[in-house]
């Protein structure tokens, strides 16, 4: 997978658009790096949180920001 395709599949992960099994495959995946796939599992839950309040603007800031440093510190091809 190239870089686009793999943000992709990630973001999907973290909307929750991905199938079960999809998910599984890809957390599976993700389970050779703990650090990686818990700090994914947080952002998700995150946004599962945002979704369902109507956050400040300051929240938002901050998950966006915590998203874009989690490919930055992984360097994710």
């Amino acid at each position: 997978m190239n870089k686009v395709e793999v943000i992709k599949k990630l973001e999907d992960y973290l909307d929750g658009n991905l199938s079960a099994t999809e998910s599984s495959d890809l957390e599976c995946q993700l389970a050779a790096d703990a650090a990686l796939f818990s700090e994914l599992r947080l952002l998700k839950e995150l946004r599962a949180m945002l979704a369902g309040e109507s956050a400040d603007e300051k929240l938002r800031e901050k998950l966006e920001d915590a998203y874009h440093t989690l490919f930055k510190k992984n360097k994710l091809p």
